[in-house]
């Protein structure tokens, strides 16, 4: 779903009803008008915020079912163009998907990923090596 709110902090229990009737995973609202003063949550929902630091008005939300998992790659930083952009881990994937390490690493030398990459190795106990674990080793 995507939404023009133009404010979206006196429609929020409307925006929870419409999400739970329509059975909405992902829902992108745009005007929200919300700052770091704000709070805003929607039960059963993640919620991500680009919140305008120096100017009112504006703003992106998005809010994902708590069911499903994703990953923030980036968003826009003191830009006319506001964006947040998420990859969605889908349950229904097939798990020999390409495994996108790239998107994860981070600008300095000090970092570790940690996760359940459904790779094999010989580095942590298996006794051959899948593509998926050579890309993890890599």
């Amino acid at each position: 779903m995507h939404w023009n709110a133009e404010g979206v902090r006196n429609k929020k229990l409307e925006l929870q009803q419409f999400l739970k009737t329509q059975h909405t995973d992902v829902c992108c609202v745009q005007e929200t008008h919300l700052n770091s003063n704000h709070r805003f949550s929607i039960r059963g929902y993640e919620i991500h915020r680009n919140d305008r630091v120096h100017r009112p008005k504006g703003v992106v939300l998005t809010s994902v079912k708590s069911s499903i998992s994703l990953i923030e790659l980036q968003r826009s930083e003191e830009s006319e163009t506001e964006y947040i952009t998420v990859n969605l881990i889908l349950p229904d994937s097939p798990p020999n998907n390409m495994i996108q390490l790239h998107l994860l690493l981070p600008g300095s030398e000090d970092w570790m990923i940690v996760g359940d990459f459904n790779s094999h190795s010989p580095s942590w106990g298996y006794p051959s090596l899948d593509t998926k674990g050579e890309d993890v080793e890599n």
